[in-house]
C-alpha cells in the first residue's frame, strides 16, 4: 500500500495544488515550501524571499478550509511560519484546486516581478 493513499484528503488536495504550480528553477533559492498545520487546516506554506539583501517575503498559505470543501489562501509579508492577525483577513476561497494554483502562481509571479 501506498502512504500517499493514507493521507488526509485535505492534505492530498493542497498536495494536487502544489503539483500544479511551478517556477523558473532561477528562483529556486528564493522559494521555500513546507507544511503547515493551524490546529484545523493542513495544508503548505510558501515563502518567496525578497531579491538578495531584501528582508521581505511573500507568505502563502493554502489548505482545504475547515468548514467547507472549498480551498483556502491566507497571504502575508514578513518572515513567519504561520498566519497570524491580519493574514487571515486577506483569505480567500477556492472551488477548486485548478483555481487555487492560478492564484498561488500569480501572486508568486507578481511579486518576483516587484523586487527584482
Amino acid at each position: 500500500m501506498r502512504l500517499m493513499s493514507l493521507m488526509c484528503p485535505s492534505l492530498r488536495r493542497a498536495t494536487t495544488v502544489l503539483r500544479l504550480v511551478s517556477v523558473s528553477s532561477k528562483y529556486k533559492n528564493r522559494v521555500d515550501v513546507k507544511v503547515f498545520s493551524n490546529c484545523h487546516e493542513q495544508g503548505y506554506h510558501v515563502r518567496v524571499a525578497g531579491a538578495p539583501g531584501n528582508l521581505d517575503y511573500l507568505n502563502l498559505w493554502f489548505a482545504e478550509n475547515r468548514n467547507s470543501d472549498q480551498m483556502v489562501l491566507y497571504h502575508g509579508n514578513g518572515y513567519r511560519d504561520e498566519p497570524c492577525g491580519q493574514d487571515w483577513e486577506t483569505r480567500q476561497y477556492f472551488r477548486s484546486v485548478e483555481a487555487l494554483a492560478s492564484e498561488v502562481l500569480k501572486q508568486i509571479n507578481t511579486y518576483l516581478k516587484g523586487v527584482k
